[in-house]
């Protein structure tokens, strides 16, 4: 028997007889992906205990034995994770991240060691809408937004990368004609 978190896909793995043929069933309402193959993948798991049962069979000598599995689902989450849409700016060392806001999970902006060790700063790593700071001109930093819910951590995640264009230093100027 196994717990799962904040999924409705499961992969079942029975074992393969050494004669005859295996058949997956799900008195629970699962979908079988593949009945007929020992690892297969479930769907449609519903909250709580989903059975399945892996029934042997060869020839005359149908359903000789059976062995059962329960998957249970602790959570089915429906929030999302969205870290935003890519974006860019121009010359700004600063910025602010755009997530959408969870209506039960909580979330997570996080980022690669090597991108923090470069001074790259979240300064609300808990806020949707968080500001960044120590970003680089000339450089792209990725961002990832985690979703995580009771004991269903890190169910879901986006990452978002934002683009720090060079300011450019020329100025407009337009001569003046002499006369």
């Amino acid at each position: 028997d196994v717990e799962i978190c904040a999924t409705t896909v499961y992969s079942l793995d029975g074992e393969t007889p050494t004669i005859g043929t295996g058949f997956w069933t799900s008195p629970t309402g699962a979908t079988v992906s593949n009945p007929e193959l020992h690892d297969t993948e479930v769907i449609d798991l519903d909250q709580g205990d989903n059975m399945f049962i892996w029934t042997l069979s060869n020839g005359a000598c149908e359903n000789y034995d059976a062995d059962t599995v329960i998957v249970t689902v602790t959570l089915i989450p429906t929030d999302i994770a969205y870290a935003g849409a890519d974006f860019s700016i121009c010359g700004d060392s600063g910025s602010s991240l755009n997530a959408n806001v969870p209506t039960s999970a909580t979330g997570l902006w996080t980022q690669s060691p090597v991108q923090a060790s470069l001074g790259v700063v979240i300064v609300d790593p808990t806020s949707p809408t968080s500001d960044v700071e120590g970003m680089v001109e000339g450089n792209n930093y990725m961002f990832t937004w985690s979703l995580s819910q009771g004991v269903c951590e890190e169910f879901a995640n986006d990452e978002v990368i934002v683009s720090i264009f060079e300011a450019p230093t020329v100025s407009a100027f337009i001569a003046e004609e002499n006369m």
